[in-house]
């Protein structure tokens, strides 16, 4: 392995970091907040460590292979969550251990959160001073820099990366295939951050337009698509008891959890290719059938008997596309519903978005292929001297490919049980267990019980922390570049 190539590629991140860390300043310039120190050292100290990666790595071939590849991207993403953790804790606002959970869980786009009350640091009331409007912009910031991935950025912006881009990009890019829309990686990736962008200022104007302040637009806007759902405010999206807010923050949810190769086709007016992808019309499925099942099961036997038939559409609608797109954001406090209704987000929590968006989760096109691989496998036990192919529209699942996705998929429900039982053996609840261990491994967020969507990790033991703090990057880089790292087969010299 070369690893003056890693160090150089992993100061070219800090770098990066450090940069996007200034942003944050003017808010706190602004509202003459304490922590615009804080801020100025935190992206001074990563600059620092980014400068020093970058000059014992500066001598070094353009060749990357992907041994490198993958540890630049596990390494990239865990350096990253402590340094982006350095305004929490030089600020005063949270410990170590938070500070780094609150750091991964943005970078990661989990939205999982550990401050208590929101309103201690930016509430109205609050003297001069003593607000935090600037590290907690960096918060809602980090997750969209996650959201497209700091490693596709710096793909796009930085030519240095030279021929390592295709390694790199498709490390990490999720989802099973890679298909770029053009042939040169480069320019694929920086049409994904120019649409990523594009996006992102539209849905920041129209909330603008519906009377959002800049602040609560732009940190709402990063969390919608990213699909992270840090929040300014406690009660998250119902805080603002907006309808138009609602259906905009929805609709961009939606977009943000489909594969954004399809946002660039359709962009092109290629609207054949977009609306045959087997995928996107499973993803748009599963959200109608499950918005219909929960509204369903609200009427019945919902906390509010007397709710009207829009309202409980409205929350069902907005909670679905939530939690399937792994954003997190809440409307309403789902858990108090009903066990199916409760039951049905748990499975979606693992379903996730498409492949190639910034959602987390399994990704559907894995789900797709789960059930074709069963239905193919049925049919050679009734039939099985006929050859069978197996297809995903008109692509032919090679063995190959069928073989990762049932790894993937045994591999994912393993670390969930791991983790699962690590945190009940620290003495919380089951159903906090197994729902914080989904919540934090699918990118998702809040879960129920003592992490539901008006609670908090913030009582969590530690060790419980630093397990969910590792599954949001195991979850978000899809499990192979951090469990690279462990082995040391993987850092021997070719």
């Amino acid at each position: 392995m070369d690893h003056r190539h890693v160090l150089r590629a992993l100061g070219q991140i800090q770098l990066l970091i450090a940069g996007a860390m200034l942003l944050a300043l003017p808010w706190s310039l602004w509202h003459r907040d304490g922590d615009a120190l804080a801020i100025v050292l935190s992206a001074l100290i990563t600059a620092a460590i980014g400068a020093a990666l970058w000059h014992f790595g500066r001598h070094t071939q353009q060749n990357l292979f992907r041994r490198e590849a993958l540890a630049i991207v596990g390494l990239g993403w865990l350096l990253s969550a402590h340094t982006a953790a350095l305004p929490f804790v030089l600020s005063g606002m949270l410990g170590p251990v938070d500070a780094v959970f609150e750091a991964m869980s943005g970078l990661t786009t989990t939205g999982a959160t550990v401050i208590p009350d929101l309103a201690v640091h930016l509430g109205p009331d609050l003297a001069p001073g003593h607000a935090r409007h600037g590290v907690m912009f960096w918060r809602s910031l980090t997750h969209w820099l996650g959201g497209m991935g700091i490693i596709v950025l710096l793909v796009a912006f930085l030519p240095a990366a030279g021929g390592a881009a295709k390694a790199l990009f498709q490390s990490e890019v999720t989802g099973v295939s890679k298909e770029g829309i053009k042939p040169r990686i480069r320019q694929t990736a920086l049409r994904l951050w120019v649409l990523y962008v594009a996006l992102s200022l539209l849905q920041a104007a129209l909330l603008l337009a519906c009377g959002m302040t800049l602040y609560d637009a732009l940190c709402h806007t990063f969390g919608t698509m990213a699909t992270g759902g840090f929040s300014t405010h406690n009660a998250s999206v119902a805080a603002f008891a907006s309808i138009p807010v609602e259906i905009i923050i929805l609709l961009f949810m939606i977009l943000a959890g489909t594969n954004f190769t399809l946002h660039y086709h359709l962009a092109h007016l290629r609207l054949r290719l977009v609306l045959r992808d087997p995928e996107l019309r499973l993803y748009l499925t599963i959200l109608l059938v499950s918005t219909a099942l929960i509204t369903l099961d609200l009427a019945a036997r919902g906390p509010e008997p007397d709710a009207s038939a829009p309202t409980l559409l409205r929350q069902s609608s907005f909670t679905v596309v939530s939690i399937m797109t792994t954003t997190g954001f809440a409307t309403a406090d789902f858990d108090q519903w009903p066990p199916l209704s409760k039951t049905l987000l748990l499975f979606l929590m693992f379903a996730g978005g498409c492949a190639g968006s910034t959602g987390g989760g399994m990704k559907v096109v894995r789900v797709l292929l789960l059930l074709r691989i069963a239905s193919h496998q049925i049919r050679r036990i009734f039939n099985p001297r006929r050859v069978h192919v197996l297809r995903l529209g008109r692509h032919i699942i090679d063995a190959d490919v069928q073989q990762l996705t049932l790894t993937f998929f045994f591999v994912g429900m393993a670390v969930f049980a791991v983790t699962s039982l690590l945190l009940a053996a620290l003495g919380t609840d089951e159903l906090t267990a197994l729902t914080a261990t989904a919540a934090c491994l699918n990118n998702i967020g809040p879960g129920l019980a003592e992490v539901g969507p008006t609670q908090t990790y913030a009582t969590m033991p530690t060790l419980a922390k630093l397990a969910l703090t590792l599954c949001m990057a195991v979850g978000r880089l899809e499990y192979w570049p951090v469990f690279c790292l462990l082995a040391p087969s993987f850092w021997r010299q070719r």
